[in-house]
């Protein structure tokens, strides 16, 4: 009897000693190949290897990303440059990487409106969030040619390009990676007003947690890093394998498998900094981006 309980005390403590570490991560939008690499890491083992067990959990309307962090909802989550911001009012939150080198952010025009400048938008109907917080580069590159929120007539956005194809509105808050390939597949063509073609080249899905929570989980947060990393490398090393994971597992807004593949394409090209290095973060580029 004393054999059988010391077996089965050890079988208990070896049990609590391999379970992993149960952590969340908060997308900023819903699952599409903009968060291959958290996919990747779950789907190929990269966070099981480092003893994690990662719940992704998609965006809902009024879920504010850093609140959700800050109040414990969420131990890690994904946000945009309004992070600044957010780090200016005193949110203690710490930057891990950044998914891609320049913001997938764009407004998107049709090729016949004649808009080509940011400046061509004064009196003109433009989608945009009214969170200008999380749009701010484009709110940026309208400020730098002298265009103000009050210029523009402000329409609530749809998040449905065939407004902008039926001519509802004139120009359309959109990212570089999903709308151009809707609007090619209907045979419409286009302008691109990209942030960094006016000087704001700004980072992107920027990997987040607390100070605090580094602080009680050091070891925890470094293996999260680190299969992260893995994951994304993976999802942009294996475009067409990611995609059709997505396109089985994790494809909630019903995309097809070439819109995954074209947003993959994309969005590689946005991932990596000059030297071919991943995830990069830089001082100087967050204080020109401030």
């Amino acid at each position: 009897m004393r054999l059988f309980l010391l077996s089965l005390m050890l079988l208990t403590f070896s049990g609590l000693a391999s379970a992993n570490d149960q952590v969340s991560l908060q997308l900023l939008w819903k699952h599409q190949f903009q968060f291959a690499g958290y996919y990747m890491a779950i789907e190929k083992g990269f966070y099981e290897q480092e003893g994690l067990e990662v719940e992704l959990k998609e965006f809902d309307y009024g879920t504010n990303l850093v609140d959700e962090v800050l109040e414990g909802r969420s131990q890690f989550a994904v946000g945009r440059t309004s992070l600044l911001i957010d780090k200016n009012a005193g949110a203690d939150v710490v930057a891990l990487f950044a998914a891609y080198q320049q913001s997938p952010l764009m407004l998107l025009t049709r090729r016949d409106s004649g808009i080509v400048l940011s400046s061509d938008l004064k009196g003109k109907n433009v989608m945009i969030t009214n969170d200008a917080k999380n749009v701010g580069e484009v709110m940026a590159m309208l400020l730098q040619t002298g265009i103000t929120i009050s210029d523009i007539n402000q329409q609530n956005h749809s998040y449905n390009v065939a407004d902008l194809i039926n001519g509802n509105t004139d120009a359309m808050a959109s990212y570089i990676s999903n709308e151009p390939y809707q609007m090619e597949r209907a045979g419409v063509k286009y302008n691109i007003l990209h942030p960094k073609d006016y000087g704001f080249d700004m980072y992107s899905d920027i990997l987040f947690t607390s100070r605090e929570y580094i602080k009680n989980n050091p070891l925890i947060t470094d293996r999260m890093y680190r299969a992260s990393l893995r994951g994304w490398l993976y999802a942009f090393e294996n475009i067409d394998e990611t995609a059709q994971v997505i396109f089985e597992r994790y494809n909630s807004q019903k995309k097809t498998i070439e819109a995954l593949r074209f947003e993959g394409r994309e969005l590689k090209k946005l991932a990596f900094d000059d030297e071919g290095n991943f995830g990069t973060l830089s001082l100087n580029k967050f204080n020109e981006m401030a």
